[in-house]
């Protein structure tokens, strides 16, 4: 039930509104009224059709003709199918590794000896399973294909922690900062149960990502490597470090809620002699970005940026500014943006819920509350600037090794090969 709105409601709400920061007029008041009353709302309309575009929205089918092998099998790949389309913009293939991982992993079962079909996990109409040998995926494509399914192999891909426990953490992150602050921002997670129907499971973490996955399925799981997005350079050569141990990082395509950035943003604000820079896509989170306006615009030590191309020469001026990436996830799978920053020699403060394995270099955050992150950002403030160096050259050769290319190509590889074989036997046996 909605909660009933008083004027003492109403007052908080104006209190605690952005626009409070500047003089209060009749209109301005007005608007903080109006948007007690139906902002709400209006956001669950504008969800809804955002879902309802989604639903609809047509994915081409990529049909890849094999000229490395004689195709023995044919596989579906239901992962992104943006960098298999015409004139697509190589930046917007930088915007997210999982391009290049698409790409890659095509050309290794091409290899393998399969015909391959490419779409995107959205697509609703996704092809039928058995007119495949091999299907590898997520999302509702993947499930919707994997209904029919009858003898083809189905290798789910995990790209975070079982979607349904990610979702638990985004509705507990709900639930404290409307306990805290009094407003309620709801950021949906998609349920993605294509794990339970999966017959392999190949997933982007650590042991606490696969457990998410053993307490709902027995199928083997096969940890991958993520991957430095190409184009990313350690930026430790001319790096200030007396200058860099008071700046921090955050960074994520989306999720602000999910990847605790309003906790971040309200201890930074107590804390002016700190700086934290803030890349990714948070205006495009409506009811977030309007709550915390002031501390995103309006704060002299928080500095928004905005979402940037990793390999660009404002995300290297970025990284080369600051000592840190403060990344406190409630539920993530070895994030993308904590593998950029950490090659580029950035020193990771991360939650173990992250799942990213850091080898022993920076902080690791025990819970997502102001008292804990609070202590952490002095603790890091606090090093000499030498031994922040080490920290930070650690980092970089660390990720530049764990997290290559190669490192993840050569992995994929033998779990292609492995499914190959068991593919292929089947065939000839049928």
């Amino acid at each position: 039930m909605k909660d009933p709105i008083t004027a003492g409601a109403l007052i908080k709400d104006i209190r605690n509104s952005p626009m409070t920061k500047r003089p209060l007029t009749l209109s301005r008041i007005s608007q903080g009224i109006w948007w007690r009353l139906f902002g709400r709302w209006l956001e669950v309309i504008r969800t809804h059709q955002r879902r309802r575009r989604d639903l609809y929205r047509y994915f081409p089918i990529c049909r890849r003709f094999n000229d490395k092998t004689s195709p023995r099998g044919r596989a579906l790949v239901l992962y992104v199918v943006d960098s298999f389309l015409p004139n697509v913009d190589a930046s917007v293939l930088r915007a997210h590794v999982q391009h290049w991982r698409c790409a890659e992993l095509v050309a290794i079962l091409e290899t393998a000896g399969f015909s391959v079909d490419v779409t995107d996990w959205r697509n609703m109409h996704a092809p039928c399973a058995d007119e495949y040998d091999l299907v590898v995926g997520q999302g509702r494509a993947f499930v919707n294909s994997c209904r029919c399914r009858r003898s083809a192999v189905a290798i789910y891909l995990g790209t975070g922690r079982y979607s349904r426990v990610t979702a638990s953490a985004v509705v507990e992150r709900s639930r404290q900062l409307h306990l805290r602050r009094g407003v309620k921002i709801e950021q949906p997670f998609p349920v993605d149960d294509g794990a339970l129907c999966a017959d392999e499971i190949w997933y982007f973490g650590d042991s606490a990502t696969s457990d998410t996955y053993r307490a709902v399925t027995r199928v083997p799981l096969h940890p991958l490597p993520n991957t430095v997005v190409k184009g990313v350079r350690s930026t430790l050569q001319g790096k200030n470090y007396s200058e860099a141990k008071h700046h921090f990082m955050w960074m994520a395509s989306h999720g602000a809620l999910l990847r605790g950035l309003d906790v971040l943003l309200e201890v930074f604000e107590t804390m002016p002699e700190c700086h934290l820079w803030i890349c990714g896509h948070v205006e495009q989170e409506k009811s977030f970005f309007t709550f915390y306006r002031s501390h995103l615009t309006a704060t002299s030590n928080i500095h928004y940026v905005g979402w940037i191309d990793v390999a660009g020469e404002q995300y290297r001026d970025i990284t080369r500014r600051c000592g840190y990436m403060v990344y406190p996830s409630v539920s993530d799978g070895m994030p993308g943006s904590v593998v950029n920053a950490m090659a580029a020699g950035v020193v990771p403060i991360v939650t173990d819920e992250a799942g990213i394995d850091c080898a022993g270099f920076g902080l690791r955050i025990a819970s997502v509350e102001h008292g804990v992150i609070r202590d952490l950002i002095e603790r890091a403030a606090a090093v000499t600037p030498v031994a922040l160096e080490t920290q930070a050259t650690g980092t970089s050769s660390y990720a530049m090794k764990r997290y290559s290319e190669d490192a993840f190509r050569t992995t994929l590889r033998e779990r292609v090969e492995a499914v190959a074989c068991r593919v292929f036997s089947n065939t000839a046996e049928t």
